[in-house]
């Protein structure tokens, strides 16, 4: 008969025979089963877990045709071993892991290794410190620390970002930084970890602004009345970078006068000297202030002096000290003239020139200040011949005389010519000559008194 053995093992076989008479006899085989097939591992699936979390390795999926006596388990990177179908491990640090499972059967065959992967991942965030709050004055550095930060593992990344005059990001556990806009300032820490958890915290940065502008009104101006006055104050400046407002102060006409922005402009119709005050004050309220002068000119007075006479060939001399301005001093004394059909110039309060042509002439004087203003003036210069006589003042003297002589000369011609007419018309004697009537003589002009 046959038989198969499903285990493997020793076993005892039994035969008894009995004959017809009843009489029997037994014998003993022994045999012997093997188990030739070895068992199958299975380590399970891989896996990725939290860090500080237990991990449960199963082995159940493991097989032998016969049966599993022993389960091994190696964490090859620890070196560390295990047994049972299913155990539980922690692992301490994160990284990845490589399981190895080995299965013995029960006549000790083993299997083949079989591994499974466990990732452990840091899921931890680290926790972010910006440090404390503070108040620092403009023009002073500001450290930002973050080493009060933590982490279950290692922080690896320190990034620091806040508005100041424009976006600002900054990188490192400790980072320095001038900030040039005063204000409250919040900035933002965010911290991260190897496996990118991250955290932010905020410190208040306030910057104390407590460094005055400085006003510049400006160099002095000399204008003329009436002139439009731009006033400048954008040499003006602050550390900041920006000046709030621009307020200009001065007094005009017995009244208070204040314009405002950089560049204003004003226009003064008195005479005078004013002195113009800008302050200058920033966004925080710092201050400060400085002045420019503005001379408001009236046109000079020119005064030539008075008529000059003199001989031909002397030496004249102009006198234009007589000339005023507001501003105390004139810039420029100009003399013009018309002299033997040239135009003449001469320059400065009393200049000389030497006449050779007896006769009158008007000089007119142009007086200029410091602002450009300007008058004129005329005097006249009469020139005698060596008689003590110019030729204009001849005429001037004695245009009687030559007006009888004229008169005269035109009254014989008349007569000669009446005496003439009657000759040719009656053939006779010519008629006495024709006086002129007492009326005709009365219509002259009497001789100047002193001839």
């Amino acid at each position: 008969m046959d038989y198969v053995f499903t285990l493997p093992g020793n076993y005892a076989i039994t035969l008894t025979v009995t004959d017809g008479a009843g009489h029997m006899d037994i014998d003993t085989l022994i045999i012997t089963v093997n188990d030739d097939m070895a068992p199958v591992a299975d380590a399970g699936p891989d896996m990725t877990v939290p860090e500080a979390t237990p991990v449960v390795l199963n082995g159940s999926g493991s097989s032998d045709d016969v049966g599993i006596d022993n389960y091994t388990w190696t964490i090859v990177e620890l070196n560390e071993t295990l047994y049972g179908e299913v155990c539980n491990y922690t692992f301490a640090d994160l990284g990845i892991y490589t399981v190895e499972l080995v299965v013995n059967d029960t006549i000790g065959q083993a299997s083949e290794p079989d591994t499974a992967m466990i990732t452990v991942e840091d899921v931890t965030p680290p926790v972010a410190d910006a440090g404390l709050d503070r108040t620092t004055p403009i023009g002073t550095e500001v450290t930002l620390n973050g080493s009060g930060s933590t982490d279950n593992h290692e922080v690896v990344n320190y990034t620091w970002t806040f508005t100041d005059d424009e976006d600002v990001t900054l990188y490192g556990m400790e980072v320095v930084y001038l900030f040039v806009t005063p204000g409250d300032h919040t900035v933002t820490l965010t911290v991260e970890d190897a496996a990118a958890n991250s955290d932010n915290d905020t410190v208040l940065i306030t910057i104390v602004d407590d460094i005055d502008p400085v006003a510049d009104a400006g160099p002095d101006q000399i204008v003329s009345i009436g002139d439009e006055v731009t006033f400048d104050g954008s040499g003006s400046s602050d550390n900041s970078g920006a000046i709030e407002s621009y307020s200009w102060t001065f007094e005009y006409d017995d009244d208070e006068e204040e314009l405002s922005g950089e560049s204003p402009v004003f226009t003064f119709d008195i005479v005078g000297v004013y002195v113009v005050t800008l302050t200058v004050e920033d966004a925080v309220g710092n201050y400060d202030t400085d002045t420019v002068t503005i001379r408001v000119n009236a046109p000079p007075v020119a005064d030539a002096g008075d008529a000059i006479t003199e001989y031909v060939g002397e030496e004249v001399t102009f006198d234009g000290s007589g000339s005023t301005d507001d501003s105390g001093t004139i810039d420029n004394y100009t003399w013009t003239f018309t002299y033997e059909d040239d135009e003449k110039e001469l320059y400065g309060v009393s200049p000389s020139f030497v006449f050779e042509v007896p006769g009158e002439y008007t000089v007119v004087l142009t007086v200029t200040d410091a602002a450009g203003l300007s008058d004129t003036d005329e005097v006249v210069v009469t020139i005698l011949d060596e008689e003590g006589v110019s030729e204009e003042s001849f005429l001037e003297e004695y245009w009687w005389v030559l007006a009888i002589i004229a008169i005269i000369v035109v009254a014989g011609a008349v007569s000669a010519a009446m005496i003439m007419s009657k000759k040719g018309g009656k053939g006779g004697m010519p008629e006495s000559e024709v006086e002129p009537s007492v009326e005709e003589s009365e219509e002259l002009p009497p001789p100047p008194e002193d001839l």
